[in-house]
């Protein structure tokens, strides 16, 4: 991995004198930076590590152990937010009929339309097995975000075998503030709300803030 990353240091000279000065630096600045070579391969490689370590090795999101990180640091960075949690529906069925290669392509199937519909803002997360959760710091199409990606889910054709498969999904969404004090909360109530989806039903978007009017 470290021998195919290239280092590329850019000087720009404030005038022709700092032009000469420059020229003539250049190779102490080659041997210094070739005697800190294995530090910085040591620090580039770390990094890399600990990149792939917070992505979800089948579908190339965020995994739930970076959802923790981001959940208990860059979300304070944040004044509003909606949390969205999607599973598809009957997706055992999937794997016990079809295989696990079957299963995979469907999550990696989702995954993509993932990366094709949300905001360059928004951070998707595997959260776990067939679930996913989305954070959407632009609350108010949280809703239109979630149900294009439904839309365009249920209408993907998955070709298994000479099978030609299609799926649905279910979703829960919460908003900070409007629906909880708290960022875990808020994935609790993302949780209750597609709890409820699921139960309902299935293939259909539930949020939150209904189930607390319908329970008052």
């Amino acid at each position: 991995i470290v021998e195919n990353i290239a280092l590329v240091i850019k000087i720009k000279p404030q005038d022709i004198d700092a032009l000469f000065q420059n020229k003539k630096a250049i190779g102490y600045i080659k041997n210094y930076l070739e005697s800190a070579r294995p530090v910085l391969q040591s620090k580039i490689l770390t990094e890399i590590l600990q990149k792939s370590n917070m992505i979800d090795g089948l579908t190339g999101l965020h995994n739930r152990k970076y959802l923790d990180i981001f959940m208990e640091t860059h979300v304070l960075e944040y004044k509003s937010y909606a949390i969205a949690m999607l599973d598809i529906d009957y997706f055992k069925k999937v794997n016990d009929s079809y295989g696990h290669d079957a299963g995979d392509r469907v999550l990696r199937g989702l995954s993509e339309i993932f990366k094709k519909t949300i905001k360059k803002e928004d951070v998707a997360f595997r959260f776990g097995g067939e679930e996913f959760l989305i954070f959407m710091p632009t609350s108010k199409d949280a809703y239109e975000t979630i149900k294009k990606i439904k839309d365009m889910f249920e209408k993907t054709i998955f070709e298994i075998g000479e099978t030609s498969l299609n799926k649905t999904l279910s979703a829960g969404i919460s908003y900070y503030k409007e629906d909880a004090p708290s960022a875990w909360q808020v994935i609790k109530n993302a949780d209750i709300a597609l709890y409820d989806a699921k139960h309902s039903g299935r293939n259909k978007i539930v949020l939150f803030k209904d189930i607390k009017e319908k329970d008052q």
